[in-house]
């Protein structure tokens, strides 16, 4: 029973992890061009 637990927990973390990977990354992209556009002026 724990030993399921862990597993279905780290598999959960896992994917938790990508979904916020997959939401925050266009934002840091978006950040850095408007940092590169900006240091440029």
């Amino acid at each position: 029973m724990d030993e399921m637990y862990l597993k279905i927990k780290r598999v959960l973390d896992f994917i938790m992890s990508l979904i916020l990977l997959i939401i925050v990354s266009p934002l840091l992209i978006i950040v850095a061009i408007l940092i590169k556009l900006d240091s440029k002026v």
